[in-house]
């Protein structure tokens, strides 16, 4: 793929944003908090919330695998599968544990796999550095990446954000690369399940 294709795709998956609704939290860091978790981020020190993209990285990789074993041997492909929950439970299990997220309400948040906005009362200065963990829903993925503030506004019409609310937007600044990708599958999902009801609403109209 070409360099031009590769900046195609790269700016397609940045811009691609989808209104979703998810448990989150955020908090300004200064630099040395930033730098040390950062480091931390890098070396898969980053608790229940960097293991639930590992292992969603590790079952995607083994998906090709677990289908051809499939075709030889149907009892061997369910047992893989069965142990493959099993471990996700407990990841899941982990992460609901060590995590205040599991307690909150889910929020209206705007996300891309470059960043997100979400309503506040009081915004930070724009170049804020930020620690931001998502739980994604229904799976109940966990995500920690960290983030600069890029702006915080009153929009124009609120949408689903709260009335009286404002928008601050965040974008990544580091996210590992498979966080980045459960996050883009997570948007693909709720894509395709918002453009099912669309249709399903429209074929209810024609009927």
């Amino acid at each position: 793929m070409s360099d031009k294709s590769t900046n195609a795709e790269g700016n397609r998956r940045r811009f691609f944003r989808i209104d979703d609704a998810v448990r989150f939290a955020y908090r300004p860091l200064a630099p040395d908090e930033l730098a040390a978790g950062v480091a931390r981020l890098n070396e898969g020190l980053g608790g229940p919330y960097a293991l639930m993209a590992s292992l969603a990285a590790v079952s995607q990789r083994m998906s090709v695998s677990l289908r051809r074993i499939e075709q030889k041997s149907n009892d061997v492909a369910q047992y893989l599968k069965a142990l493959d929950r099993k471990i996700d439970t407990v990841a899941r299990t982990l992460l609901l544990q060590s995590s205040d997220l599991a307690a909150r309400p889910p929020e209206p948040v705007n996300l891309s796999a470059g960043g997100l906005a979400v309503p506040v009362q009081t915004g930070l200065p724009p170049g804020t550095p930020v620690e931001i963990r998502l739980l994604l829903l229904p799976s109940l993925a966990g995500i920690l990446a960290y983030g600069a503030v890029v702006e915080c506004t009153t929009p124009a019409e609120q949408g689903d954000f709260p009335a009286g609310s404002r928008v601050m937007r965040i974008d990544f600044t580091h996210i590992r690369d498979e966080d980045r990708d459960l996050l883009i599958r997570h948007m693909l999902r709720r894509q395709g399940e918002s453009l099912r009801r669309q249709r399903a609403a429209a074929e209810g109209d024609v009927e």
